[in-house]
Order: structure tokens, then C-alpha cells, then sequence
């Protein structure tokens, strides 16, 4: 798992529990499988966050945890940074 904070977005005031449960999440034993990106919305609607999961298992545990923290799966097609997203979650 990977995670890139977007410089100049404020992020969403609980972004240390979701760093915690990206932390929880990560695969120890590296990557394996294929790459699925994450956008992650601040309060103003604006990409402040990148994940990117590696394999099935670490996506879902991720996106799951988001929906746990009350984050929401927008549904909506997203292409910023040069990286088309998988999914999309608001906070």
C-alpha cells in the first residue's frame, strides 16, 4: 500500500485514524496483485489524498475501514495526478 498527501488541500480532521487504518491495512509481505487507486475528498471536495492497494484483499480491507470512518464511496469516475481511480470516497 501506498498513500501520498496532496500539498495545499487541507485534509479531513479524523485523516490520522485513516492513516492508522492504512497502516492496519498495508501487506507486510509487499506488493502482490494488481494496483487499485484510491482518491480520498477533503470537506471542500477536493482530492487531498492518494492510496494505492495492491491486490484485492488490501483494496477491500481499505475501502471497508474508509466506509467504517464514515467515509462514503461516491461512485463517481475521477482522473487527477495522471492516475485514473478505482473508487472515490468523501468525507
Amino acid at each position: 500500500m501506498e498513500t501520498k498527501l496532496i500539498e495545499g488541500v487541507p485534509p479531513l480532521a479524523n485523516d490520522k485514524e485513516i492513516l492508522a487504518l492504512l497502516a492496519e491495512e498495508h501487506d507486510p509481505n509487499g506488493p502482490s496483485g494488481k494496483a487499485m487507486d484510491i482518491a480520498l475528498l477533503g470537506s471542500d471536495g477536493r482530492l487531498y489524498r492518494t492510496v494505492r492497494a495492491w491486490g484485492l484483499g488490501e483494496y477491500l480491507g481499505i475501502a471497508q475501514g474508509l466506509e467504517g470512518l464514515g467515509l462514503t464511496n461516491t461512485g463517481r469516475a475521477l482522473k487527477a495526478h495522471g492516475i485514473r481511480f478505482d473508487d472515490v470516497f468523501s468525507g
